[in-house]
């Protein structure tokens, strides 16, 4: 897209067509913060190429979507870990090991849940953020859910153990 900027010298070097199709600039703003709109004229219309704030603004974006998928992570572990804890409550004498394995893995899943929930109020309190630093967060909740899918793993074991 090429930069552009319509200044008309006076009134009468514009038609009424075009003075139709000329849009205030406050009417056309994109809400991504594409120029300085308070500074324009009326009739002045602006264009930018490639504007920083769009990179930011899709960081942004990718880092609310991140808080969005830790959130409902954090929310959907909470119901497996006492879905896993009812299972094991049920059959703990059948299963010996069963207090063991349940308070290392509750252990393993509240450490994690307290360290993501912290992560995620850091996150939440800076909005600058690096490539790297949204991947690092990124493999951390993989791993959280590598876990999760680790505790379910165990429930059906549990599972095809008791029947």
């Amino acid at each position: 897209m090429l930069s552009y900027l319509v200044k008309p010298s006076t009134e009468e070097d514009i038609n009424q067509d075009q003075k139709k199709n000329i849009k205030s600039p406050r009417n056309t703003d994109s809400g991504q913060g594409d120029c300085d709109y308070g500074k324009l004229l009326p009739l002045e219309a602006t264009k930018c190429e490639n504007p920083p704030e769009k990179k930011l603004h899709k960081q942004l974006t990718n880092t609310k979507t991140l808080f969005i998928t830790l959130e409902n992570e954090i929310a959907d572990s909470r119901d497996d870990i006492h879905n896993l804890n009812k299972k094991i409550f049920s059959a703990e004498e059948i299963f010996p090991q069963r207090w063991k394995i349940r308070n290392n893995i509750k252990d393993a899943c509240r450490q994690q849940m307290e360290t993501m929930t912290l992560e995620l109020l850091k996150w939440k309190r800076k909005t600058d953020r690096f490539d790297h630093q949204v991947k690092e967060l990124e493999q951390r909740i993989s791993s959280w859910q590598c876990l999760i899918d680790k505790a379910k793993e165990l429930q059906c074991l549990e599972g095809q153990y008791l029947n």
